[in-house]
């Protein structure tokens, strides 16, 4: 029999088996390039999170946007998760960020560290950007 590490597809191509996987066949994964080419459209929380899932995968709770690496590892826990949260934003501008890192107990993991950050956003470009930059997603 074949090596654990190697799928034999036919007689001679093998492939090996893949650590991260790509969980949501649709979803695109967000680069720079695509934040370069986005349209400049203001920052309204009620229409990110429908514009977010075509790259992203999205749970809404009350003002709190949980964003999902569409990568997860072999034990199906996102690669990178950050909790946006919205409730200031109308009033100051800043949408405070949580990033988490995957642990086995659960889905989410737990927060790479203790604190929020809080970043001031005009546009969806420029919240992707900013998550970019500072390498949350």
């Amino acid at each position: 029999m074949s090596d654990d590490q190697f799928t034999t597809i036919g007689a001679k191509r093998q492939r090996s088996l893949t650590k991260i996987v790509k969980k949501h066949k649709k979803k695109e994964l967000l680069t720079d390039k695509h934040v370069y080419f986005m349209r400049d459209t203001p920052l309204n929380p009620e229409t990110f999170q429908r514009h977010a899932r075509q790259y992203y995968v999205t749970h809404m709770i009350g003002s709190r946007l949980t964003l999902s690496h569409p990568y997860t590892d072999v034990h199906g826990r996102y690669l990178k998760t950050v909790l946006l949260d919205f409730s200031l934003f109308k009033n100051t501008g800043y949408v405070h960020v949580q990033p988490f890192q995957p642990v086995k107990e659960n889905e989410f993991g737990v927060t790479a560290v203790n604190y929020n950050m809080a970043l001031h956003v005009r546009s969806h470009r420029d919240l992707y950007k900013k998550l970019l930059e500072h390498k949350l997603l």
